[in-house]
């Protein structure tokens, strides 16, 4: 039986960029949120299966997995998206010749990759745990990084196809396939950590078989040497930076685990889930300003910028209030949903949220040295902040624990933003507003801090006291006019232009 998709609207000529934009930010959005929020709604009978320990098994295999996918995948997801746009809409072929040469080389070298990976599953569970009792844990966690990188990429040819929806129905499959069979071995069946990553397996197949079907015209037999090596020239310089963000986001996992414990894994691991709920929403920005701004760029470059220019503000002002909701009240959070020994997860929230918001920034002000293809200063300053971040996870784990893990991700998050803004400010400016976007982030650190360190007994009295702090934040916005009346005005006439 063959799977239909529902066909993607073609985009009016009419529709303003920002329009445009705000459409697919809610189309590809729906799809990510109802997956985290089924992630999430999975903790809470997770952390009364698998103990602190296991928890930590499952973030350390998160974290191996996160570095074999930097070598998987070799730039190419973001490659074969800027070579794609190189062709116009009538050029079909050349365009499949884009992503088919993507495809297939990925599908090959990932084989590889993985293959390897699960073959040396004993050495590594004893390196990482001190035992080989993990070694079915690790080789199914590398199976399911391999259809992960697989899907992720069907997915990316939907978006540089404008195929929004589909995407978003692709992710409901993935979530209810995988978690389904998850949480179907690990609380009705009790197959523990080897269920955990079972199920993600098996679903997984299945999941990515559908999505095969959705991008089969895409994805023929084709193979072309000189748009491989185009990729690749794009693609390769882009390596250390994901080398840079698995640093950044997970090494200090390797860290925790050796000084202090497997089980301090486990609870940090819970904490950064919370924070990547925020997370959602720069996934979700990216997904669709990729797209977007270089189909803009490539018509109206003048416009572009200009549309560049306020979407750093609005982008702080939107994270930055996320980032006081989740971490204002992630002790009450815990302390409602998650069992006990995961409480002091809070601790780190706020803090990890910070790097969050620092991320979806990025997602804008990196825009201009992709446009400019000087991807090289990715690189440079990857290996930059990676050392930046090993020096700090040195200094500030062994005496502050999982706490100074989260300090040293959001300072050198902080400098990395820092060095994109002044690179990408030279090689193609935009008329970005640096004193309101400064403004909004002080503002959200000082609510961050009051609501992480004031924590009352009872829960209602605490969630009470909060509540203003919550309020505090677009009041601010309004009355320091990081959102004045013209700025607001504005964006309604071009949204409903």
């Amino acid at each position: 039986m063959e799977i239909e998709f529902p066909q993607p609207e073609p985009v009016a000529p009419a529709r303003t960029p920002f329009k445009r934009l705000a459409r697919d930010l809610i189309i590809y959005g729906s799809g990510r949120i109802a997956f985290q929020f089924l992630i999430f709604l999975s903790v809470p009978i997770l952390t009364r299966v698998f103990t602190k320990s296991e928890f930590g098994v499952i973030e350390t295999m998160a974290t191996l997995s996160a570095a074999l996918g930097v070598v998987v995948i070799l730039g190419l997801d973001s490659a074969s998206q800027r070579s794609y746009f190189d062709y116009p809409e009538a050029d079909v072929e050349s365009r499949r010749a884009v992503l088919g040469t993507s495809f297939w080389t990925l599908l090959l070298w990932g084989g590889l990759v993985a293959g390897a990976g699960a073959l040396a599953s004993r050495p590594l569970a004893e390196a990482l745990f001190g035992s080989t009792r993990y070694t079915v844990v690790v080789a199914l966690a590398i199976g399911v990084l391999f259809l992960e990188q697989m899907f992720a990429f069907c997915q990316s040819i939907m978006r540089v196809r404008g195929q929004p929806v589909r995407f978003s129905i692709l992710s409901l499959i993935w979530a209810a396939a995988t978690l389904g069979t998850m949480l179907a071995l690990v609380a009705l069946l009790d197959k523990g950590l080897r269920g955990y990553y079972l199920g993600f397996l098996l679903g997984g197949v299945a999941a990515l078989g559908v999505a095969l079907v959705a991008v089969r015209d895409d994805i023929r037999p084709t193979f072309d040497r000189r748009e491989l090596r185009i990729m690749l020239a794009y693609g390769l310089p882009l390596v250390p930076l994901a080398a840079s963000t698995w640093i950044l986001q997970l090494v200090d996992r390797f860290f925790l685990l050796h000084y202090a414990s497997v089980a301090e894994v486990g609870v940090y691991g819970i904490g950064a889930r919370l924070a990547n709920l925020l997370l959602l929403a720069v996934v979700t920005l990216g997904l669709a300003w990729t797209p977007f701004v270089f189909d803009l760029a490539s018509r109206e470059p003048e416009e572009e910028r200009a549309v560049r220019g306020r979407s750093l503000t609005y982008t702080a002002v939107l994270l930055g209030f996320g980032a006081v909701v989740v971490s204002v009240f992630a002790r009450e959070l815990f302390v409602t949903v998650t069992d006990p020994k995961f409480e002091d997860a809070y601790k780190v929230v706020g803090l990890l949220a910070g790097s969050v918001v620092a991320i979806g920034l990025n997602a804008i002000t990196t825009t201009g040295i992709s446009l400019e293809r000087q991807t090289r200063y990715f690189a440079r300053y990857a290996v930059y902040v990676a050392v930046v971040n090993i020096a700090l996870n040195f200094a500030l784990i062994p005496p502050y624990g999982m706490v100074g893990a989260a300090l040293a991700t959001f300072l050198t998050y902080a400098l990395l933003s820092v060095l994109y803004y002044r690179r990408a400010q030279q090689l193609d400016p935009a008329p970005f507003d640096g004193a309101k976007v400064l403004t909004a982030l002080a503002v959200a650190a000082a609510l961050i801090a009051v609501g992480t360190f004031v924590n009352l007994d009872p829960l209602w009295l605490s969630v009470l006291v909060k509540l203003p702090l919550v309020a505090a934040f677009p009041l601010a916005m309004i009355a320091l006019r990081v959102l004045d009346t013209e700025a607001l005005a504005l964006l309604r006439r071009r949204a409903g232009a």
